[in-house]
């Protein structure tokens, strides 16, 4: 089964890989990076970077890669087209669905409307897996945590309560502030997306709990 181990409480929350995620369905998977090199590394569509800030501390950062920001000129209203069928999905159906069920419904859409754009036949199936994860995160409000969500190199993610002061515990790097700021929104956001899927509340009684996702 797919899943990451959440730790949420009012001050911070943790999200802790607990296995490697399953290669069946690759709509929501931890991977391991490509072109591992010092202090930089490819996963996915994302370039991961870590250096260290004028007081010594250890900073972790995002962004996509050249050659896939490049290739999302040929995908054009492919983002819009998904957020348009989940919205649908929505309206039309009897249950609610889990996040698993959702991610499920958002890989299918993608693979079916890039068959109709000019990406097709211009873009590897390898390149096409890749850039779903930058249509995945930003449909679902996870572009700041998203990529550190599927690294197999991070072993646990902090978000304090005011999303000032975020950081991550990586393999190799240790203890590192992400750079990219997270705002409170993609925390609600997230929070809401694992609650939802494990059936979970939390209050001053149960300040905490743990999920899978």
């Amino acid at each position: 089964m797919n899943y990451c181990k959440l730790r949420v409480s009012t001050g911070v929350f943790g999200i802790r890989s607990v296995s490697s995620l399953g290669e069946r369905q690759p709509f929501f998977r931890r991977i391991f990076p490509q072109t591992l090199e010092k202090g930089e590394y490819q996963l996915a569509c994302y370039i991961i970077q870590a250096f260290q800030n004028s007081v010594g501390q250890s900073i972790i950062r995002h962004s996509l890669c050249p050659e896939h920001r490049n290739l999302l000129s040929l995908l054009g209203d492919v983002e819009s087209r998904l957020r348009n069928e989940i919205e649908e999905l929505y309206h039309n159906i009897d249950t609610v669905l889990s996040f698993q069920g959702l991610s499920e419904q958002l890989w299918n859409s993608y693979q079916r409307i890039f068959r109709h754009s000019r990406g097709d036949g211009r873009i590897t199936k390898e390149k096409r897996d890749e850039l779903y994860y930058y249509f995945f995160f930003k449909i679902f409000g996870l572009k700041t945590l998203g990529p550190y969500l599927i690294d197999q190199l991070v072993h646990e993610i902090y978000v304090e309560k005011d999303g000032q002061i975020t950081y991550l515990d990586h393999e190799l790097w240790g203890r590192c502030i992400i750079e990219n700021s997270v705002t409170k929104d993609e925390i609600d956001r997230f929070i809401s997306l694992v609650l939802l899927e494990n059936n979970a509340i939390l209050s001053r009684m149960a300040p905490s709990f743990k999920g899978d996702l």
